[in-house]
């Protein structure tokens, strides 16, 4: 098993509505960790729907 190291960059995303959100690039290929991106945005979004729970 090849042991090579992957060197990671945060990344912000400016979405055109002006929103914005943090995932992580693999720094060699400057592409999301689709892992990272998808637990990453599971965060984001589950505690502004629990916000809006709380608002109610």
């Amino acid at each position: 098993m090849e042991n090579r190291k992957v060197r990671l960059r945060p990344f912000v995303v400016r979405m055109p509505s002006g929103g914005r959100y943090w995932t992580v690039l693999n720094e060699d290929e400057l592409a999301p960790i689709a892992k990272v991106d998808e637990f990453l945005r599971h965060v984001r979004f589950g505690r502004a729907s629990l916000t809006a729970l709380a608002d109610l």
